[in-house]
């Protein structure tokens, strides 16, 4: 829109009456001088022909008694007008018979009009015939000025026009005054108020409203939004009181609840702790009169007689595993899992895991391997807690893994950090359940637990004391085709580039 859309409404009428006001006048003005000076050429015309007339009758006889003196007196009655600047008398042919000049001077006749008379830019030239008793005895030509007309017209410019302009300015500011307080006073109430709203939100102000024009109707509709938004508010505040008072009693319930859960925590951990200690003592014992049995202290065994032997040690070694799961999760859960963090050397502690779950592999006639860096650097953590991280993926892959499979690590060195892998050629485990599986007593699923057996402690213990390290561990699995898990250890200095 421009300039003009910037300004204020009572601009705008101004602007919006005024313009067209002045040009209305200034057209009416033109056609009124237009018309004046057509009406003064049409007097002067017929005042002119009057004139010639007399002069016609004067100059009859000067022409038949060939007396260019008595026509010269005759023309020279004309100095009485103003306008006449000269006269002419001519004769039958055209010669100048007697001449009259407002000056005094000897001048040539203006050209004779083709027509009774003629206009040139500032005169009027009129030719009127002398005739007697049905002879043209020659003709009279008259030459006046326009200058009254002139007069008129600097007259309107200089006085009338500016009367008009004023008078007429006068009237419109009158008109803009009057109506600025009836169409810009109420839109100028309405944006004040509107601002106000915008600046304070306060929805109990409302705007007068003035008439029942379409300005009214605006305030109205503006007051009654008001009036929605003011109820509206006082729903929401009550609803975020209620919800607030909700909140707050749905706090304390679940405050209640957690010290609840926490102060059953502690007991199943206490219980577990407890029963874990008291099945531990005996369990030892237990064992080790099964290990000095199968030694012969007691006697040769028969071939029966060992088996049964053999078998009790390997149920006492899977309860004593149980039972150290068990008192590492109450401990991690008591927050007492304490960590020796040392340097590590990797090799070493990899043959040991092997070594320790190889006679479950061989049992199922599954092959394990180990891929190490030629250059291995040490690991900064704690020995115990890796190898017991690493036995425990290595023990759930050989668990989960089919006979003959493979199951191995591999370790890959990077700038501060190694990545060591547990892979498997097992059954492999489904995407919505990879999450799911490291949580503790969690399995992919019962019948894979009842199947296989374990209490899914292991995969949770290893998550937790790799974190604890400064590790982190994910794992990728194709169902069908084995899984591989991974986590990472931090090195106890930068590897070499």
């Amino acid at each position: 829109m421009g300039p003009f859309g910037n300004l204020s409404i009572t601009r705008k009428l101004l602007v919006v009456i005024i313009i067209p006001s002045i040009l209305a006048l200034l057209l009416a003005t033109a056609a009124v001088v237009i018309i004046d000076r057509q009406d003064y050429r049409d007097d002067l015309v017929y005042k002119l022909g009057v004139l010639a007339g007399v002069t016609c009758d004067n100059s009859i006889a000067p022409l038949e008694f060939a007396d260019p003196r008595a026509a010269e007196r005759t023309l020279a009655s004309l100095h009485a007008d103003p306008h006449i600047v000269s006269a002419h008398v001519l004769g039958a042919s055209g010669e100048v018979f007697a001449s009259y000049h407002r000056t005094g001077q000897t001048a040539a006749p203006p050209p004779v009009p083709n027509a009774s008379h003629a206009f040139t830019n500032d005169t009027l030239v009129l030719v009127a015939p002398i005739v007697f008793e049905g002879e043209r005895l020659g003709s009279v030509l008259l030459e006046a000025d326009l200058m009254e007309l002139d007069a008129r017209l600097g007259r309107y410019l200089s006085a009338v026009l500016p009367l008009l302009i004023g008078v007429t300015s006068l009237l419109i500011l009158m008109m803009v005054a009057a109506l600025q307080r009836v169409v810009s006073g109420p839109i100028l109430a309405l944006a004040q108020t509107a601002r106000q709203v915008s600046q304070h939100p306060d929805y109990t102000v409302r705007v007068e409203v003035f008439g029942r024009d379409e300005i009214g109707s605006v305030s109205a509709s503006f007051n009654e939004m008001l009036e929605q938004v003011h109820v509206r508010d006082l729903e929401l505040q009550r609803s975020r009181d209620d919800l607030e008072l909700r909140v707050d009693e749905r706090t304390r319930e679940l405050v209640v609840a957690k010290e609840t859960a926490e102060a059953a925590s502690r007991t199943k951990s206490t219980f577990l702790a407890n029963v874990s200690h008291e099945l531990r003592t005996p369990l030892a014992a237990i064992r080790g009169s099964m290990a000095l049995v199968a030694a012969g202290v007691a006697g040769s065994l028969t071939e029966q007689t060992r088996q049964l032997v053999d078998i009790s040690l390997s149920n006492s070694d899977r309860l004593l595993k149980l039972i150290e799961n068990l008192l590492d999760l109450t401990s991690i859960e008591a927050g007492r899992a304490e960590l020796q963090i040392e340097e590590v050397a990797l090799s070493p502690l990899l043959h040991d895991c092997l070594n320790a779950v190889g006679e479950d592999a061989l049992k199922k006639g599954i092959s394990l391997s180990c891929s190490l860096p030629e250059q291995c650097p040490h690991l900064r953590g704690d020995p115990r807690r890796i190898k017991q991280s690493l036995t425990n993926l290595l023990r759930n892959g050989i668990k989960f893994t089919p006979q003959d499979g493979r199951v191995g690590i591999e370790a890959v060195v990077f700038a501060n950090e190694m990545q060591i892998c547990v892979w498997d050629t097992g059954s492999g485990i489904e995407p919505e359940n990879r999450e799911r599986i490291f949580a503790p007593f969690e399995q992919e699923d019962t019948t894979l637990a009842r199947r296989h057996g374990g209490t899914g402690l292991g995969l949770s213990l290893a998550k937790y004391l790799v974190e604890q390290q400064g590790g982190r561990i994910w794992l990728e699995s194709t169902p069908g085709s084995g899984s591989r898990f991974y986590f990472t250890l931090p090195l106890s200095r930068p590897a070499a580039a």
